[in-house]
């Protein structure tokens, strides 16, 4: 492993780290004071997202079902499955929903299509945010106030 001392702080390259969440799909928790890494909970799937509300990850498995594990007790429960569910989700700063993105998996340039819903975080579906079309739209990221969902800029296919 690659890594080096600066006083009481150890540093490591960001080959290191991947190599090693190569390994081992897991959340890690990273001292930024003394750089210990040391797991914290085991993965199913790639994409998670902490809910400090809950002290809970979400994350996206397959087929399009989203899973809780509880940091406290190391539970999992189902939160939804989802049709079509892409892995690109953003939680509300108030961890009280999430902005989701359906379609596009699999689908050529020219038959690609994808909407933007809402659900909470127990999964109970809050509608649409943006209808399907046939452009790429992700959910970024939310306003601290949880009043609006920044998405990339439409661009026009040619």
């Amino acid at each position: 492993m690659s890594s080096h001392s600066t006083g009481n702080r150890q540093t490591r390259s960001c080959s290191s780290i991947l190599n090693q969440r190569r390994k081992k799909q897991a959340v890690y928790s990273l001292n930024v004071n003394t750089g210990a890494l040391a797991p914290v909970v085991e993965l199913q799937g790639l994409y998670w997202h902490y809910v400090p509300s809950r002290n809970e990850i979400l994350q996206v498995v397959d087929p399009g079902t989203v899973k809780a594990i509880s940091l406290a007790d190391g539970k999992t429960r189902a939160v939804v499955t989802v049709d079509d569910l892409n892995t690109m989700m953003a939680l509300s700063p108030d961890g009280k929903r999430i902005a989701y993105m359906t379609g596009g998996r699999g689908q050529s340039a020219e038959n690609f299509s994808c909407e933007m819903s809402l659900m909470s975080i127990d999964g109970k579906p809050l509608g649409k945010l943006l209808p399907l079309q046939q452009d790429y739209i992700t959910p970024n990221a939310w306003s601290p106030t949880a009043c609006t969902c920044f998405t990339p800029e439409k661009r026009d296919r040619e």
